[in-house]
């Protein structure tokens, strides 16, 4: 793989994404969104030494991680494969690798313009500058986390058809974001819910953002790192088999 190969298709899945405002404008827009409509109201209460506004903050950019690597990759590669693009990609010299590789970037570059719209919104809510030092403290350790969940999206996208894997994504995304506390802190939720919580990857990449507004034992920070490192492992090798599965399918 060239370094020209794979700007040909960065610049390939931004004219995809820009000719399909339904998937990029929500997916900026709602983090956004939710906290206007329920991070604002709550921006300036704490509980004990911790922001309650900034912990909305890291729950909804830890949100738009995951649904930029679930739906960019799912869905939108579920409707090419009923194009024929995906076919037609095979016919070239390109790896699945660089296909990956280009959309992983501009899942990140989605990601950061979502948050950089989010806490652009909050600073001027909020009328707080400092806001933004929290962006920049939380991108490296959120950013990283498109990687395990684009993976799932990519293995998603090559196993169900486009409105199967709109459903299969929600079905995903949904339990995956209330049971790891997005919506709701964890305290209010049911015991079996608080439970399972430590099991699954959104809650390990939301703690990691948020020990930047309420600091955790370096133990605990360890082990959200190597969950998530297992996760990402069992992504990768899931969207590697898919992929093969389906490539396998269309050549028989």
């Amino acid at each position: 793989m060239t370094v020209r190969a794979l700007c040909w298709l960065i610049r390939c899945e931004l004219l995809k994404l820009w000719r399909a405002p339904a998937f990029s404008v929500p997916t900026l827009l709602f983090p956004a969104l939710f906290y206007l409509m329920f991070g604002l109201p709550q921006a300036d209460r704490t509980i004990g030494n911790v922001s309650v506004g900034d912990y909305i903050l890291v729950a909804y950019s830890t949100f738009a991680v995951m649904s930029v690597g679930l739906f960019a990759f799912g869905v939108s590669i579920a409707a090419e494969r009923a194009s024929g693009w995906a076919r037609l990609l095979r016919l070239t010299p390109l790896s699945p690798a660089a296909h990956l590789a280009a959309r992983l970037v501009v899942a990140a570059g989605f990601v950061a313009a979502a948050l950089v719209l989010l806490f652009s919104v909050a600073a001027i809510g909020t009328r707080r500058a400092d806001v933004f030092e929290l962006l920049l403290h939380l991108l490296p350790r959120l950013l990283p986390g498109v990687v395990p969940f684009a993976a799932l999206g990519f293995a998603l996208g090559h196993l169900c058809t486009p409105g199967a894997a709109t459903a299969v994504a929600n079905l995903l995304f949904l339990p995956l974001a209330f049971a790891s506390g997005l919506f709701v802190p964890l305290e209010y939720l049911p015991s079996v819910v608080q439970s399972l919580a430590p099991w699954l990857p959104s809650h390990h990449l939301g703690l990691l953002g948020w020990s930047l507004v309420d600091p955790l034992p370096a133990a605990s920070l360890a082990r959200s790192l190597g969950m998530l490192v297992v996760f990402t492992a069992g992504c990768m090798a899931f969207a590697w088999w898919a992929w093969r599965r389906d490539a396998a399918g269309e050549e028989a």
